[in-house]
This record gives C-alpha cells, sequence and structure tokens, in this order.
C-alpha cells in the first residue's frame, strides 16, 4: 500500500478534500501461525467482502485491499463515519455468528486536502489515517479532530476524547476522538475473542529495569538547564518536558510534555506521568520519549505505582484509586478510598 500513500506522480492533480479510511485485522498474523494459511485466507476475503459492501454503500470507493488492511476514500465525512459505526457493528455480529473467524478489527480516520495519483491517493491525511488505525483497538474507531469538526454530529454515534497521541514522522501531538457506536461498545463486545498478549521477552523485562536503576528520568515543569557529566556542559530543558540521564549524568533524551507533569513511575517497559492538569496519565516510550497513549482517571491524578501486574493512580480530587489495565491502556478498576489521596506504593499484594 506503499505506493498508494506516498510518492510523486507527473499526472497527478490538484489537491481535494478527502476522508480516508484504513481498516486492518488485529492478530491476524497470530491468526494464520496458529490456523494456517487456508483458514487465514477466509478470514481475509470474509473481511474483504463486508468492507467492499459497506464501503460503497455509503458511497465510497475501496481503492485497496491487501490481506488484512482495507484503505478507502469518502468524498463526506459524514459517510465516512457512518461507514465506520456500521462496519465495526457488522464485524462484531459476524464474529459472534461464526467464532472460528473472528473479525476482530481497528479503523482509523483522517480528512484533508489529498492528491489524486494514478490508482489512489498520496498526503498527509492519508498518513495519519493509517496511523491512527495501527494504534486502534480491536473494534475501536480512531479519529483525527479535523474528521469529526467536517462531520459534525453524526446520528447513531459519539465522540470521546482520547487524549493526544505523538507518532513518529509527525512533529506535533495529534488531538485524536474515539468515535463510539450508540449501544454497547464493540470494544467490549469483541474483548473475549481477543488472545492474552505475551509475556514480554527477558530482554524487555531488563530493559524496564536499566531504566528504573541506571538511568535518572527527570520530569521538568518549569524550563531548566541538566548538567552533563563533570558538570562541564548543560543541556536546556524547556517547560512541560521530560528528561532522560544515563548514569554518568548525562542528558540523553530531552522530550517536551504540552502539559504540566506531575508523578511518574516506569514499568512495563514504559514512562507513565500523571498531567494533573488534563485529567490523564500519559505513557511515553522511554526510548524516544514519544506520548504512545494517554488514559483518562480522573479530575487530578496525583500519585502513580507500578506493580502487581497494573498501574495504579491516586486522584487527589476525585478521592479514587484507579487501576490501568496496562494491554488494553484503559482504567478497568476504579476505588473509592477517601479524602485527598496522594502518594502511594504496591507491594507484598496489597
Amino acid at each position: 500500500m506503499a505506493d498508494t500513500r506516498e510518492g510523486d506522480d507527473p499526472g497527478a492533480r490538484s489537491a481535494e478534500i478527502r476522508t480516508f479510511l484504513i481498516a486492518d485485522i488485529r492478530g491476524y498474523t497470530l491468526f494464520t501461525q496458529e490456523r494456517g494459511d487456508e483458514v487465514a485466507a477466509k478470514l481475509a476475503a470474509k473481511f474483504a467482502d463486508i468492507a467492499r459492501e459497506g464501503v460503497e454503500a455509503r458511497g465510497g470507493t475501496l481503492l485497496e485491499l491487501r490481506g488484512d488492511e482495507a484503505l478507502c476514500v469518502f468524498a463526506s465525512a459524514r459517510e465516512a463515519i457512518r461507514t465506520a459505526v456500521e462496519l465495526q457493528q457488522r464485524f462484531v455480529e459476524e464474529t459472534l455468528d461464526d467464532p472460528e473467524l473472528p473479525l476482530t478489527v481497528g479503523i482509523g480516520l483522517d480528512a484533508g486536502e489529498a492528491v489524486p495519483v494514478q490508482g489512489g491517493y498520496r498526503g498527509g491525511a492519508l498518513n495519519l489515517a493509517a496511523r491512527l488505525c495501527g494504534r486502534s483497538r480491536a473494534g475501536e474507531i480512531l479519529a483525527s479532530r479535523e474528521v469529526t469538526h467536517l462531520a459534525r454530529r453524526v446520528d447513531g454515534a459519539r465522540y470521546d476524547d482520547h487524549g493526544s497521541l505523538t507518532f513518529k514522522g509527525i512533529s506535533d501531538p495529534v488531538a485524536v476522538v474515539r468515535v463510539v457506536p450508540e449501544g454497547e461498545d464493540p470494544v467490549e463486545r469483541l474483548r473475549p475473542f481477543i488472545p492474552p498478549a505475551p509475556a514480554p521477552p527477558e530482554s524487555r523485562r531488563r530493559w524496564a529495569v536499566v531504566i528504573g536503576v541506571a538511568a535518572v528520568l527527570a520530569l521538568v515543569a518549569a524550563g531548566i538547564p541538566l548538567l552533563g557529566s563533570g558538570g562541564d556542559t548543560s543541556t536546556d530543558v524547556g517547560a512541560n518536558s521530560v528528561a532522560r540521564l544515563n548514569a554518568d549524568g548525562v542528558v540523553e533524551l530531552a522530550a517536551p510534555l504540552r502539559d504540566r507533569p506531575g508523578a511518574s513511575a516506569v514499568g512495563f517497559g514504559s514512562l507513565w506521568v500523571a498531567q494533573p492538569d488534563r485529567g490523564i496519565v500519559a505513557r511515553l516510550d522511554p526510548e524516544d520519549g514519544s506520548i504512545t497513549d494517554t488514559i483518562r482517571t480522573g479530575t487530578s491524578p496525583s500519585g502513580i505505582a507500578v506493580g502487581e501486574g497494573s498501574v495504579w493512580v491516586t486522584d487527589a480530587a476525585d478521592g479514587t484509586l484507579s487501576r490501568i489495565n496496562v494491554e488494553l491502556n484503559e482504567v478497568s478498576q476504579t476505588l473509592r478510598v477517601g479524602s485527598g489521596p496522594s502518594g502511594i506504593a504496591v507491594g507484598d499484594g496489597a
């Protein structure tokens, strides 16, 4: 699909406003390994038939199919959102009817100027739709704010703020909206059909320990210089940033967070940072500082701890303790613990 998304074309025409929908079967590679190529081909064919039927019924065009992925384009953002909602509902029903061929599909949407080229389009909107699809869970629809702004209210769907996500190759964080069909959430309906995530490899676990022991993670609310080794050099770290220092005190990374950081913890191969002004916890990649997801936990998250297979967050304003499922990147449990909880520690099963 790379030829459709990128590259110059001497026959390209002027840009048009288009909405792109990209859908992809989650876990297709693992399904193929476990069930074999023949069964996987049946799953891909079923997915293709449903996608083509749903897209064309709403006036869209299915530009390309590649195994477990469908690339579609619409002239109308509203019709693209309607199609995404209807497809997810159809995928759920088909999965419930025939669990042997589970259609656990994630969908991404973005809208913007795109240049028609021979056999397809190229442009930033197409690339961002692909990135959003890659971040979506089975049954989930992630859209840029541009799509929902163009579409406005759509009957049968609601828009939930998903926070901001950072993508490699895109300089600024992207404001993301989760499009949820009315009624029962497809993500919840598909949950029984999603295999548990494999345990992280030993090397990944060792890396998590190295981050905590051999490096210093500095959360900076106001811009300050951090001294390098020996104190003879310094790196200016901007306000509302995270910085990583190695064991010698050398700044290896300085990345902006946009909003004021609060408490933090390291675990499960990630850095978890509370952002009390936004009521979220940001999950960061410790290698490049990019935000891989944001989780809404309450009004003002105040403390974070990692342990017992989860990330735990206190909220001083709400008087709650939230448990984050690290595989799903969402709160799985909330407990009332009294007024003003702040610090928190986990250990010995408690």
